[in-house]
């Protein structure tokens, strides 16, 4: 079954091809990948591999050297968000690479500021911190014949979040839950207040505008009156 959750499939895209032509041979990949969401369940996203040298020859071949051809391959399993942008930085000396996307629509917005990222079922509980607004995860997870991915998680939530919890959705799948105050602030109360004044007004307006109009009308019948 595809991979649902943007972030492992982008992992294993990139995995795979370090992998090729290593029949026989278990590979451990070891991954870092960052999650920083918004208050519009928008992400920016960081993934980070340090690899052996044989690794890193087979991913140079692959992606390395052509940027365009990773980010044409990596369109193809997340073609359901809208990526804004997309950066590939490579060190040679350490043989790491840093790939960060930014994509729009990552956590599911279910109403009333309440948002569901749906989770991997093998990546188990989270460790909690800063007051639930960051959770951390370590799972380990064999994407293919001889490879084994270890991946460190960690997704950040928006600021002021509330209600962070993990469970799972109506359809059973595990999901990080979150809910986000949906009041626009003291500019868009003012603005709310400001709205009702008028519209209050105008409602009072509208009378004597009738009034008027009526009384204009009548004092001028009584001009044009025969004496």
């Amino acid at each position: 079954m595809k991979h649902l959750f943007l972030f492992v499939v982008a992992a294993l895209l990139l995995l795979v091809a370090t992998a090729r032509g290593q029949v026989g041979q278990t590979q451990v990949l070891p991954m870092t990948i960052d999650i920083e969401l918004d208050e519009l369940g928008d992400a920016t996203i960081r993934f980070q591999m340090t690899m052996n040298a044989q690794q890193w020859q087979g991913w140079k071949q692959q992606y390395g050297d052509n940027p365009s051809l990773l980010r044409r391959d990596m369109g193809q399993f997340v073609s359901q968000y809208v990526v804004d942008d997309f950066d590939l930085d490579q060190d040679d000396m350490d043989r790491t690479m840093v790939m960060t996307i930014k994509a729009r629509g990552v956590a599911r917005h279910r109403g009333d500021g309440s948002y569901e990222l749906e989770l991997e079922p093998g990546m188990g509980s989270g460790n909690e911190q800063d007051n639930g607004t960051t959770f951390i995860y370590n799972y380990t997870q064999e994407e293919d014949a001889g490879v084994l991915m270890t991946v460190t998680q960690t997704i950040k939530l928006p600021e002021d979040v509330e209600d962070a919890s993990e469970r799972t959705d109506s359809a059973g799948r595990p999901v990080l839950a979150y809910d986000v105050d949906v009041d626009t602030g003291a500019g868009g109360g003012f603005l709310t207040i400001a709205g009702i004044v008028l519209l209050v007004l105008g409602l009072g307006v509208v009378p004597f505008a009738f009034v008027g109009g009526k009384s204009g009308a009548v004092s001028a019948d009584s001009t044009d009156a025969p004496a």
